[in-house]
C-alpha cells in the first residue's frame, strides 16, 4: 500500500479485477513500455515529449519506475487462445506484446488470460 503496509489477498484481487475491467473497457491504449525498448537517448526524448504533452503521464512513469516489479496482463485477441505450451508462452511473453513490457524493470510477471503466467528477468540480475 502507499503507507507501506501489506495488502490482503482480497484487496489485491479487488485491485487486479479493477485493472482488468478498466483495461477491457477503455478505448485508450497507452504503450509507455515502448519507450524502454528504444535506445536510451531516444527513450529519454520520447519520455520528455510524452510528459510535456500530458502531466498524468509523468505520474504514471514515476509509479512504474518506483515499483519493485511489473505485472503485465496480456489479453489475447478474441480469435486467438492464450499460449498453451511453455515454449510458446516464453516467446509470447518476450515478443508478442512488447508494448506491454517495461524493459527497464529487472522483474516482470506476465499473466495470460488463461491464467498461465511467466517471469521475465533482466539478464544482469
Amino acid at each position: 500500500s502507499p503507507t507501506g503496509e501489506l495488502m490482503s489477498i482480497q484487496k489485491l484481487k479487488w485491485i487486479m479485477d479493477w485493472i482488468v475491467e478498466k483495461a477491457k473497457s477503455s478505448r485508450e491504449v497507452y504503450s509507455l513500455g515502448l519507450c524502454t525498448a528504444e535506445l536510451r537517448s531516444l527513450a529519454a526524448e520520447n519520455r520528455q515529449g510524452m510528459v510535456l504533452a500530458d502531466g498524468a503521464t509523468e505520474e504514471a512513469f514515476n509509479v512504474i519506475e518506483s515499483a519493485m516489479f511489473i505485472v503485465c496482463l496480456d489479453f489475447e485477441d478474441q480469435e486467438e487462445e492464450s499460449p498453451p505450451q511453455t515454449s510458446t508462452q516464453h516467446m509470447t511473453a518476450l515478443l508478442k506484446n512488447f508494448p506491454n513490457r517495461w524493459f527497464d524493470k529487472s522483474l516482470q510477471l506476465v499473466i495470460f488470460e488463461n491464467g498461465e503466467c511467466g517471469v521475465m528477468i533482466e539478464r544482469s540480475v
